[in-house]
């Protein structure tokens, strides 16, 4: 009987066992179904506290429903949600659990340094590790709890995430994830740089008399500068200077070396209207001044130039020019080993200055009386007059542009004999008139009939014929030849003297300067015109002083343009000297005009370096270019009439390369191949060679 009652309650006790694991099951099914049907998300938050035997105790889900308004009400960045796991529970972190983890996992204080866009987390649930992104979005509330956590345990990894929070740092720390908020983009302009004046003249400069090469620092003006990043900077930019082929400055940035400066000067303009202009024109010329690594000469980053005036006084408006280069990386043009200075730069005008600078002329300091007596040119009547007024009058003689090859203490030797007569200026014109026309079988016929007809009669219209022969066949590439008659009338010179000896010689040898020229010996051309000038030193100024003038400036053309790196004091020498040919050929009574057209053409070749494939290669100055084209107007409009073939030929090779210049290639081309054909008909074998070069680089 003790055995049945025995056996029916532990059957009962087992059935109520049963019936309440039962009811367990069931509840668990039901709510994980719910969360499954619905999707809901429950906020819970986890409150662990130890004691002091290790033991982990959870609090009561009401106690920590009571919890959550503080928590929420206390810390200012629970405005952002926490993250959901897969069945829609929490992602809590636990610090004992966080110790057990792999050695890859970092700590709460490191998760803080952390980088922060987007969190990776892994979570073991009964067995299995998951791994999915943390969707993060944002969300109003507070942190709420979830009360059953039984069987699951998390585990949070974070990994370079700008979203990631943590508060209260310690056992109860609780993290946050949320995305970073966009900002507005900011369209950062780059600041534009401008030129810092350092030093400029405050009084008046003193033009000069005498034209040295070098800048003299207690004679020449300086004008110095520096370039800033942006108006409000208050320092200069570290740059590097050196000096490029356009007689400008280039600074180069240290820190972005394909950042370049050019600064040159933009323009020098003469702003005084006095009268005494027309008759010597002020000048101003100019040359960079670059920092010496050697000696300590400037300021660190300031660079500057040297200004040097000549003329009566006036004033001056210098604008300097600050443009910006930068490296242009291009995917449709293919990579060359030598690129193109315009196919690797774009070069952008930021910045001008303008400066104005006084001139005032030079006096001389002399000891003598204010008043005393000198003797008048003749030397026969005495007069009493003021030393000041004897120096004006003779220095509007004196600083007259001719000067420049002439001693001032020589007066000057005319012609004599039978170059006075108009037999000599007809011959003459003819000769050159034929040759200019490319009708060299009556240029030969005739010549032959002077040389007959002078050679015994008159030594010096001998030579002049003979020496016209020589230009023709230096016209007709024949050089050879031309050497051989022009070293034939030296030698004539020699053994008969003529009234004209001197000018006849220094005409020579600048005729062999220029034939020399062509061959590309510039050396001895170089000699040869040294003694032409020395010739030609003391003789009137004129047809053929402005001659000699003119095949400087020429041949210094030649080696410009030919020269890989010619010095930029050479630009300078061959404007001086082009512009001088041109003052004294107005001084010849004749005016000399066909030498006026060939020397204003010849001035514009020599601004746009054209006549070789290296100057071609080279980056002109738009200011040179201005320059010819203002010559070259000027041939068009006030010495155009009466231009023989062989000066015509010569312009429109001058207005190809001006075409060149001005990036219009196809009228390059139409004028370079109408040279050609006018050559070509004139037999013109030296303009020929040079517009089929033309044409060659065109194609």
């Amino acid at each position: 009987m003790d055995a049945l009652l025995f056996t029916v309650v532990v059957g009962a006790v087992l059935l109520l066992v049963a019936f309440f694991s039962g009811l367990m099951w069931l509840r668990s099914l039901i709510k994980g179904l719910l969360l499954g049907l619905q999707g809901g998300s429950y906020n819970a938050e986890r409150r662990v506290s130890s004691n002091h035997h290790g033991l982990e105790l959870l609090r009561s889900e009401d106690e920590q429903t009571e919890e959550q308004d503080d928590t929420t009400t206390s810390s200012p960045y629970t405005e952002r949600g926490v993250p959901r796991n897969i069945h829609g529970s929490e992602l809590l972190i636990n610090e004992d659990e966080e110790t057990e983890q792999p050695d890859d996992a970092t700590t709460e204080q490191e998760y803080s340094e952390q980088p922060q866009d987007g969190t990776v987390c892994k979570r073991q649930v009964q067995g299995h590790d998951l791994e999915d992104i943390v969707d993060v979005t944002e969300r109003q509330g507070a942190v709420s709890e979830i009360g059953d956590v039984t069987g699951m345990q998390c585990t949070a990894y974070v990994t370079d995430s700008t979203n990631v929070r943590i508060l209260n740092v310690g056992a109860n720390s609780v993290v946050h994830y949320g995305m970073q908020e966009e900002q507005p983009p900011v369209d950062d302009e780059p600041p534009t740089p401008v030129l810092c004046i350092v030093h400029k003249p405050t009084g008046p400069i003193t033009s000069l008399r005498r034209r040295s090469r070098d800048p003299d620092p207690e004679e020449d003006c300086r004008l110095l500068f520096g370039v800033k990043s942006d108006v409000i900077s208050n320092e200069l930019m570290t740059l590097t200077f050196s000096e490029n082929l356009s007689n400008g400055i280039v600074g180069t940035d240290i820190n972005d070396p394909s950042r370049r400066y050019l600064i040159d000067v933009t323009s020098i303009s003469n702003v005084s209207s006095s009268d005494d202009h027309c008759e010597r024109p002020s000048r101003c010329q100019y040359c960079p001044l670059l920092p010496d690594p050697s000696q300590i000469t400037l300021t660190k980053n300031v660079c500057g130039f040297w200004l040097r005036f000549f003329g009566p006084a006036t004033t001056f408006d210098v604008t300097l020019g600050l443009r910006v280069a930068t490296l242009r990386h291009d995917e449709t043009f293919l990579e060359s080993p030598e690129p193109l200075p315009s196919d690797s730069e774009t070069i952008e005008l930021v910045d001008e200055v303008t400066i104005s600078i006084e001139t005032c002329n030079s006096r001389r300091r002399r000891k003598n009386n204010s008043e005393t007596e000198v003797r008048d040119r003749d030397g026969d009547d005495l007069k009493t007059t003021r030393w000041k007024d004897v120096w004006i009058h003779g220095s509007k003689e004196m600083t007259d542009s001719s000067c420049a090859l002439v001693p001032r203490t020589m007066s000057r030797t005319k012609r004599t004999g039978s170059l006075k007569t108009k037999t000599y200026g007809q011959v003459l014109s003819r000769l050159e008139m034929l040759g200019e026309e490319g009708k060299w079988a009556e240029f030969d016929y005739f010549s032959v009939q002077l040389v007959k007809t002078y050679e015994r009669k008159d030594v010096d219209l001998y030579l002049v014929v003979v020496l016209e022969q020589a230009f023709a066949e230096y016209y007709k590439r024949n050089l050879g030849a031309a050497v051989t008659i022009a070293k034939g009338a030296l030698r004539t010179l020699k053994k008969r003297p003529a009234d004209n000896s001197t000018m006849l010689a220094g005409r020579t040898y600048y005729l062999l300067s220029a034939i020399y020229q062509v061959a590309r010996k510039y050396g001895v051309a170089e000699r040869c015109m040294e003694h032409a000038q020395q010739a030609l030193s003391d003789f009137e100024i004129g047809e053929d002083t402005g001659n000699a003038c003119y095949n400087k400036g020429s041949l210094y053309t030649d080696m410009i343009a030919n020269d890989s790196c010619p010095s930029d004091r050479m630009f300078d020498e061959v404007r001086e000297s082009l512009e001088l040919a041109i003052c004294h050929w107005r001084k010849d009574p004749s005016g000399c005009v066909a030498h006026q057209r060939r020397a204003h053409t010849k001035l514009a070749s020599a601004l746009l370096v054209c006549d070789s494939q290296q100057g071609r290669a080279r980056t002109v100055n738009p200011r040179n270019v201005e320059a010819a084209r203002r010559s070259i107007e000027t041939v068009r409009k006030e010495l155009w009439q009466g231009m023989p073939k062989r000066g015509r030929c010569r312009f429109l090779l001058t207005e190809s390369d001006l075409y060149y210049r001005e990036k219009g290639y196809t009228l390059s081309q139409e004028k370079a191949e109408e040279a050609r054909n006018l050559a070509e008909e004139c037999g013109f074998k030296l303009e020929a060679d040079m517009a089929k070069q033309r044409q060659v680089v065109l194609l």
